[in-house]
Parts: C-alpha cells; sequence; structure tokens
C-alpha cells in the first residue's frame, strides 16, 4: 500500500484501457505500445547488466589493488586471525602455528 491505496498493476492500467469509451485514434496501438515497451525493456536491461558488470569490475579492481599472493611451504610459521575467547566478534592474531601440509595454492591445512 503506498499513500493509503494500492498500487496499479499492468493488469488493471490495460483493463482501463481496453475498456474506455474513448476511440484511440490518435493513439498508437497497444499491441504496437507492448511491442515497443518490450523493446525498451530489454535494451534498458542490457545497459543495467553492464553497468553492473562495469561496477563489480571496479568493486573488484579496488579490493585486489593492494593484495599479492603469498607462497608457504610445509613447515612454516604462520600466524592465523582467529575469534578472542571472550566474543566471537572479535579477532586477534595467534600463533606462531606451523604449516603442515599444502592441500593446494590457496589452502594449508
Amino acid at each position: 500500500m503506498v499513500n493509503r491505496r494500492l498500487p496499479r498493476g499492468p493488469i488493471e492500467f490495460w483493463k482501463d484501457i481496453l475498456e474506455s469509451s474513448k476511440p484511440m485514434d490518435d493513439e498508437i496501438p497497444v499491441f504496437q505500445y507492448l511491442s515497443d515497451l518490450r523493446e525498451r525493456l530489454s535494451t534498458a536491461l542490457n545497459i543495467a547488466n553492464a553497468s553492473s558488470d562495469a561496477a563489480a569490475a571496479r568493486a573488484r579492481y579496488y579490493k585486489n589493488k593492494n593484495s599479492h599472493m603469498r607462497h608457504f611451504e610445509v613447515g612454516d610459521k604462520v600466524l592465523l586471525l582467529l575469534p578472542t575467547n571472550h566474543n566471537k566478534l572479535l579477532l586477534t592474531w595467534r600463533g606462531p602455528y606451523f604449516v603442515l601440509r599444502k592441500v593446494s595454492e590457496v589452502i594449508m591445512k
């Protein structure tokens, strides 16, 4: 409900147009309008998707701007960022821990 009124959906809108007693000689036919609307919505969707992709690429660039890959080998000492004992929302660096095995370039156990 918007401003104490129910919003009119597309079905009510087209029902009113089709049931109106006024001739629509000076207006475009409903099927032509719907066809044009579909094309405009498709174009708008393509523009929105392109804009979203560009924004995601910018965010990815700024997130990864100062990051770099770190290489660890089995036996290396590392620090882990873990939750504190009294508050799981607070993190502290703990360690040193030893790398026991290397599962992949980004996962170690």
